[in-house]
């Protein structure tokens, strides 16, 4: 993943986030989604500090997911 590509990213990433929280009657694919947006989260540490993966922290959050953020 670029350093140029974050914000686009995190931008797919939430609302790929708020689909899985709409469609939560297909569970596996839900599941499967799930652990893909927090596998893909996670390989965003080295911008944690940036605005748009901390706004994608708090989209994540506001599905009910995981943001994959360290504590």
């Amino acid at each position: 993943m670029q350093s140029g590509e974050i914000d686009e990213a995190t931008r797919v990433i939430g609302n790929a986030a708020e689909l899985a929280a709409q469609t939560r009657s297909a569970r596996l694919v839900q599941e499967r989604l799930v652990q893909e947006l927090c596998t893909t989260r996670a390989r965003m540490q080295p911008w944690q500090g940036t605005q748009a993966v901390s706004a994608l922290d708090d989209q994540l959050a506001a599905c009910g997911l995981a943001s994959g953020k360290a504590d």
